[in-house]
C-alpha cells in the first residue's frame, strides 16, 4: 500500500491548492489526506495507526492548538517517531527553527510557497 501525505492546514484554500500542487507533482490524490484541525489529524492518525504517513505537512498555527505541540506528542508514539514532517508556516524566526530542529522536522516551508519549493520538500522527504 502506498504511503500517504497528510496535510494539516486550517486555511481550506491553501489546503486545496496544496493538493492541486501535489497532484501536479505526480502524487495520486488517493494518497493525500486533509485535516483542518489537530483533532481531525489525531482521529486520522488513530484510524490509520497501522500505517504511518509517508509525510506530514504541518501548519503551526491551528484553531484548536499549536502544531508543534501536536508534533511533540506524536513523536512519543513509536509509529510516528520517524515520520518525516515538514512545517508549513508564515512565522519566521530562529526560535521556530530551533524548536523544529529539536522535534526532528525535516524542512520548513514558508508561506507563500511555490510549486518548486513544494517539489523540493516532497522529493527530499516522501518515500
Amino acid at each position: 500500500m502506498a504511503k500517504e501525505i497528510y496535510i494539516i492546514e486550517d486555511d481550506l484554500g491553501l489546503q486545496e491548492l496544496t493538493v492541486i500542487m501535489l497532484t501536479r507533482l505526480g502524487v495520486n490524490s488517493n494518497q493525500i489526506s486533509k485535516f483542518s484541525s489537530l483533532e481531525e489529524a489525531r482521529e486520522g492518525l488513530i484510524k490509520n495507526h497501522k500505517s504511518e504517513p509517508g509525510l506530514i505537512l504541518l501548519n503551526i498555527d491551528l484553531p484548536d492548538g499549536n502544531g508543534l505541540m501536536f508534533l511533540e506528542k506524536i513523536r512519543k508514539v513509536d509509529a510516528f517517531k520517524n515520520t518525516p514532517v515538514v512545517v508549513v508556516t508564515s512565522l519566521y524566526g530562529e526560535d521556530i527553527e530551533t524548536v523544529c530542529q529539536d522535534l526532528g522536522v525535516k524542512s520548513i516551508l514558508y508561506k507563500p510557497f511555490t510549486l518548486e519549493q513544494l517539489q523540493e520538500v516532497v522529493n527530499n522527504n516522501f518515500a
